[in-house]
């Protein structure tokens, strides 16, 4: 009998055990512990460079030998090649979150109202504030496509259609302007056909060059009648074009074309400058450490540091910049080509506001360069 009393007993102080640790379960359910933490960054500064070169693309005439001989001009353009060459140029500041500069702000008794802002890349904007930051990370620009120059050919060129010549020649009388009558190849002849050799196709283009110069004399002095529908100024410029292609053939054709490059640069080695990157007169822009190419060069000069050291910071304190400032040279082919001041805030050193502080303060700040914009007490 004592026995069944006494694992009665144990059975109801169980029972009592685990009603009260559900009560307990459910208030804690009901009022959970929360940690509040604010993650923010601190911004570094990278040099974005747009620059615009210049590709001139020459390609040699199918009747590059025959220049001299035939036309007494020696042909500059004697390979096909690409020269290329900056055209222009333009530096500016760009800020992104730095990766060695996240933190998190916990919640404490002193700074549990405390609001923090920042912008959507989550960079520091202000402190108590009632407007968020605005600034927009920039988007990497990709180059432009290069389209190279085309290599001119006597069959491609309009005005060339002289590709063949009869073998047995029958000619037809024809009258032309003024009533005058040549002889031309009669179209409708039986007669086979052949195609011209090189130095045949080569003095029908002379003989062309000759007929267009000829042409435009007797136009220009008058000796030609002018259709009522056709214009001086429109014949001329037709010639003109016509004569260019024929050239073309023995001193070759150049094509122009640019490209544009968006580049970013993390300035660093602010003693000795930097190679922001290089260009080639063959192939554009290269890598920095190709030596052979001229290189794009960043100097610093008046490097103004923080004197303060910096803060040790604890979980609750709140951290900014006190940047660096400096002025920027850029330099091509021993030439100065541009220079500006700069905000260099990776180049400073991080200070705090603690948490007592920030329960005091409206506090707004410079998102681009984590720097104080303004501080205000509450």
């Amino acid at each position: 009998m004592l026995k069944k009393l006494i694992s009665a007993t144990l059975a109801l102080l169980f029972i009592g055990v685990s009603i009260t640790s559900a009560q307990k379960k459910k208030e804690s359910d009901e009022l959970p512990v929360v940690v509040n933490y604010l993650e923010y960054s601190l911004p570094k500064v990278l040099f974005k460079v747009d620059v615009t070169l210049q590709q001139v693309h020459c390609v040699p005439g199918p009747f590059a030998k025959y220049a001299s001989s035939k036309l007494g001009i020696e042909p500059e353009i004697t390979t096909e090649k690409s020269v290329w060459s900056m055209k222009s140029i333009k530096v500016s500041s760009v800020s992104l979150p730095d990766a060695a500069c996240r933190y998190i702000l916990e919640s404490s008794p002193e700074n549990e109202v405390l609001q923090l802002n920042v912008t959507p890349e989550g960079l520091l904007s202000g402190v108590g504030t009632s407007v968020n930051g605005t600034y927009v990370m920039p988007d990497v620009a990709k180059s432009i496509q290069v389209a190279n120059a085309q290599v001119v050919e006597p069959y491609s060129i309009d005005t060339y259609n002289f590709l063949e010549y009869i073998v047995d020649s029958v000619f037809v009388e024809v009258k032309g302007p003024k009533n005058v009558i040549t002889k031309q190849f009669d179209p409708n002849s039986p007669y086979h056909y052949d195609v011209k050799n090189e130095e045949m196709v080569v003095q029908d283009v002379l003989d062309k060059i000759y007929d267009l110069r000829t042409d435009r004399t007797d136009l220009l002095r008058g000796d030609r009648e002018i259709d009522e529908n056709a214009s001086l100024s429109t014949i001329l410029k037709n010639y003109d074009k016509m004569e260019k292609e024929y050239f073309a053939l023995f001193l070759g054709c150049s094509d122009t074309v640019e490209q544009k490059y968006t580049l970013y640069v993390d300035p660093v080695n602010m003693k000795t400058g930097q190679v922001a990157f290089r260009i080639s007169e063959s192939s554009g822009i290269v890598d920095t450490k190709d030596s052979s190419a001229k290189p794009v060069i960043l100097t610093y000069s008046g490097v103004q540091l923080p004197m303060r050291p910096a803060a040790q910071l604890s979980g609750s304190d709140l951290a900014y910049r006190i940047p660096a400032v400096t002025n920027v040279t850029v330099s091509y082919d021993n030439a100065a080509l541009m220079s500006f001041n700069a905000i260099i805030p990776q180049w400073g050193v991080i200070q705090k506001f603690t948490a007592n502080e920030l329960n005091n303060l409206k506090i707004d700040f410079y998102s681009q360069y984590g720097s104080l914009k303004s501080v205000v007490k509450r």
